[in-house]
């Protein structure tokens, strides 16, 4: 972890764009998503990035899921390396009768790389509800 630290606060931000962005869209197919990622990330100035990744670190809303009371759909990528599917089941179970639902070859960005299966997910919800 620390290295990554040492890495996200010296590298290049294009550097640190391009490594994030293929954690987001590892596939061939998935080449102008990448490079889409990487130009938008490498505009971002290195003290915004740093600054959001240690609210995402500090940021812990467990105690208060249980207040949520609207019916909940929690969409992930089955194949999510940024977010365990520990940490995705434990939002869904935290919620009084949210419902997990796993998109298949599919990862962090879900609403990019499966656009298709994202949106009959959330339509089907809405109708339901």
């Amino acid at each position: 972890m620390l290295a990554r630290l040492v890495f996200l606060g010296t590298a290049p931000m294009s550097v640190v764009a391009a490594l994030v962005a293929r954690g987001l869209f590892p596939k061939p197919e998935q080449a102008h998503l990448y490079r889409l990622a990487v130009t938008s990330l490498s505009r971002t100035s290195r003290r915004a990035y740093l600054a959001s990744i240690a609210v995402l670190a500090a940021f812990d809303a467990r105690s208060r899921l249980g207040g949520i009371a609207c019916p909940t759909l929690v969409v992930a990528g089955e194949r999510d390396r940024m977010v365990s599917l520990a940490s995705k089941e434990a939002l869904a179970d935290g919620i009084p009768g949210a419902r997990l639902a796993l998109v298949s070859d599919s990862g962090h960005a879900t609403h990019y790389d499966q656009p298709d299966a994202f949106n009959r997910l959330v339509l089907k919800f809405l109708a339901a509800h």
